[in-house]
């Protein structure tokens, strides 16, 4: 019963959310869901692409590309490791970031938005995994 669930969900979530009626769209959305992946990328077939991280790992992959997108744009690579008297607190630089923009701002490369969305657990535990997903092209 779980999985005809989560598959309910993906349907309701592509024809609603992203108004995607695509069948290799939600199979692989399924899939990857199903699968547990924290952070993924789905094509719908029509030169559009989503990413989806999950509620519990958003915040550390966001701290870690705020960290490689200022040491790579704006140290020119530096490793900030060589340099022990500079110090970054990383985790407070994204916590700023994302009040002032939500998540949408870094990781929705096509428009900035942002959308979270709970989809049901494939093994049945009744437990909702909330995703939140990015338009990235």
């Amino acid at each position: 019963m779980s999985k005809i669930q989560l598959y309910k969900d993906v349907i309701d979530f592509t024809a609603d959310v992203l108004d995607i009626d695509c069948k290799v769209f939600r199979q692989e959305l399924f899939d990857k869901l199903a699968d547990y992946d924290d952070d993924f990328y789905v094509d719908n077939g029509r030169s559009e692409s989503y990413r989806f991280i999950s509620d519990s790992a958003i915040e550390d992959i966001h701290i870690e590309s705020v960290k490689d997108l200022v040491t790579d744009c704006y140290l020119a690579g530096t490793d900030l490791d060589d340099y022990p008297w500079i110090e970054i607190d990383w985790a407070e630089t994204a916590e700023n970031l994302r009040r002032s923009d939500g998540y949408g701002h870094h990781f929705g490369s096509y428009d900035g938005s942002e959308e979270e969305y709970d989809f049901a657990d494939a093994s049945g535990s009744g437990v909702e995994f909330s995703y939140w997903i990015f338009r990235t092209n």
